[in-house]
């Protein structure tokens, strides 16, 4: 049986988003998104204008995905629209029976965790279901931290984060790129509590590998 990941997700507030920065946000988007898959395998759809849904084939990266995704968006959005924007996203894990050749019209399990906790998460910002319990019950104690902390990203840290957490990278390599001191870039991450972020995302990657392979 083949787990893959589905991420479900709404700009937060998009109403305040002038109809003419619409286009500048997705193209913002489908740009990080497109950075993201030089690193994992994933597809992509908007849909209903704000909307969004990747498929990720490997399942275990489904929740990397989704916050590299979130903090490419809290990071470059400002430049795009004028404002920083946000992203609510439901990540879901599960098999995939029926794949059209559209994201958005493809069925299956993991499209139906992800599209159902999408409509049940209210003012959260990051939900996930998988079809383990035990693995539901974890992350239902640490997720809300993950959110709360990615809420409080400045675009600084969450471009510092993201390509932390993106490349392998040492923090020298990650202030070359940015132009700006490994110390820097020290502080963002320390800000942007990325430890604690990279060790969620780590044992995420481990249990659902765990029960995968």
């Amino acid at each position: 049986m083949e787990y893959k990941g589905v991420i479900t997700g709404d700009i937060v507030d998009s109403t305040t988003i002038p109809m003419e920065k619409r286009a500048a946000l997705l193209t913002c988007m489908s740009s990080i998104l497109k950075e993201v898959q030089e690193t994992y395998a994933l597809t992509f759809e908007f849909f209903r204008g704000d909307s969004i849904q990747v498929v990720v084939e490997e399942a275990a990266h489904a929740l990397s995905v989704a916050l590299l995704f979130r903090a490419g968006l809290r990071s470059r959005s400002e430049v795009a629209v004028g404002k920083t924007c946000d992203v609510r996203l439901a990540v879901g894990i599960g098999t995939i029976e029926f794949a059209a050749g559209q994201v958005a019209i493809s069925d299956g399990e993991a499209f139906r965790l992800s599209g159902r906790e999408l409509d049940n998460m209210g003012k959260s910002t990051l939900a996930l279901a998988t079809p383990w319990e035990d693995v539901n019950d974890e992350f239902a104690v640490t997720l809300p931290f993950a959110a709360d902390v990615a809420s409080g990203w400045t675009p600084k840290q969450a471009n510092a984060l993201f390509y932390t957490l993106l490349k392998p990278w040492s923090r020298k390599e990650v202030a070359a790129a940015l132009g700006m001191s490994p110390q820097s870039v020290s502080s963002l991450l320390m800000l942007a509590k990325e430890r604690a972020v990279s060790k969620m995302l780590q044992r995420f990657h481990s249990l659902v590998q765990s029960k995968t392979h």
